[in-house]
């Protein structure tokens, strides 16, 4: 099967140096456009202070409660997602097109002049410090969290971690300077999928052009990553009255630039990409049942790169799950994938790529996916077109050069 052409957005800037992608089409009246900052975690000194900072943008503006603020979104019947990654705030809104000119200056309003109430941050600390100590409960959340500080050298700005102490310190006066200095134009970029009509345009530059949201003369940098080269390879976290454990397989690993990428990431999806046929889900879910589900991934972005097993499971299995992990990862290394094993692989591969491209909304989530991943639509093409060419010896060269589980650490917490 050739899949289709990876579709390709349109761009423009406007004058404050905000880019715009836009992908039009659809039979529906409908639009989703989301607005990415660089003011994520990894751009605050705190690692409070930029989560804070999100969430508090909605919670009313110069001119406008919290509670109206929210209350004429419910009108229009849009829907808002709003969140913090390490790297971005990402603020979006679906609504029908017709209404957009009545939703989107609410969130340009929203993003550029908050009002940051103290009352409205006590809320949100009380939120928050509820939340942190339900996930400090959680063997996921305590497992990810050990396994991040290990791999990074002690004390630098990567290995911080989220705090109780952390919460109660955040102040109206640090999430404003954050706000200040993070949340620019210049550096930011929009993904605008659907049917809009010319009014939606004049909306966004109406909102955001240069007299609304100037440019910033310094955009805040981001400190080089330092990898700890000798990290601790076994960590074991002990959890009360947990039944339960998350385990984590992970290492460094190459860059989505890195000629060898397609194939190294084939390897790995062959060895636990998240379907019932891959080797790690046959082995240990279907044939010993010693867990529910169990996948490996390469997770990427633009500072660091990670070749990643996880599963929960029982924790009187991770002992034996290891040895099954260490054996499939051999086997991969040793032989050739059968071909038929292979051709499904692939397949999968194929069938997530045509589901990523179903519809206008969907294929736009797929390209504001790869602007977040500093890649493009070419990138992306020659990803599927690799698919047509690829053999199971790519496989196993890949799987010999970059699969070595005695440089991960592993993390079990329960």
């Amino acid at each position: 099967m050739k899949l289709p052409r990876v579709p390709k957005a349109d761009s423009y800037r406007l004058s404050n140096g905000l880019t715009v992608h836009t992908l039009c089409g659809g039979n529906h009246d409908i639009l989703r456009v989301t607005l990415c900052i660089p003011a994520g975690g990894y751009y605050a000194q705190e690692r409070e202070t930029a989560p804070y900072t999100s969430d508090m943008i909605t919670k009313g503006t110069r001119s406008v409660s919290a509670e109206e603020w929210s209350k004429r979104i419910e009108y229009y019947g849009a829907y808002i997602n709003s969140f913090c990654t390490s790297l971005y705030k990402i603020i979006s809104v679906s609504c029908l097109t017709k209404h957009f000119a009545n939703v989107w200056p609410l969130i340009a309003e929203a993003v550029i002049e908050p009002a940051f109430e103290e009352t409205e941050l006590e809320l949100e600390r009380a939120r928050r410090i509820q939340a942190f100590k339900m996930q400090l409960m959680r063997t996921n959340f305590v497992a990810m969290r050990e396994l991040t500080t290990a791999m990074h050298t002690e004390g630098s700005h990567y290995a911080k971690r989220i705090t109780l102490e952390g919460h109660k310190a955040v102040t109206t006066d640090q999430i404003k300077r954050f706000h200040s200095e993070a949340y620019l134009p210049n550096g930011s970029f929009i993904m605008l999928s659907g049917k809009p009509n010319d009014e939606v345009f004049k909306v966004i530059d109406e909102t955001l052009n240069e007299k609304v949201w100037k440019s910033g003369d310094k955009l805040l940098t981001l400190p080089p990553v330092e990898l700890n080269p000798n990290p601790k390879h076994r960590i074991h976290v002990a959890m009360e009255n947990k039944a339960q454990s998350t385990l984590l397989v992970a290492s460094p690993t190459i860059s989505p630039l890195h000629p060898d990428y397609n194939a190294w990431s084939l390897a790995v999806h062959i060895l636990g990409g998240g379907y019932l046929g891959s080797r790690l889900m046959q082995n240990i879910r279907e044939e010993k049942g010693l867990t529910y589900g169990i996948g490996a991934y390469c997770t990427d972005h633009s500072l660091f790169n990670t070749f990643l097993i996880q599963s929960d499971l029982n924790s009187d299995k991770v002992e034996e799950t290891i040895k099954e992990i260490i054996k499939e990862a051999d086997e991969l290394k040793q032989n050739l994938v059968p071909q038929d094993e292979f051709e499904q692989a692939i397949a999968v591969l194929k069938n997530q790529a045509l589901q990523s491209m179903d519809g206008t909304i969907t294929s736009g989530e797929m390209l504001l996916n790869l602007y977040l991943r500093n890649v493009d639509e070419e990138y992306l093409q020659k990803t599927y077109d690799y698919l047509d060419e690829a053999t199971p010896e790519d496989v196993l060269r890949c799987a010999q050069k970059y699969l070595d589980l005695d440089r991960c650490v592993i993390v079990d917490a329960g």
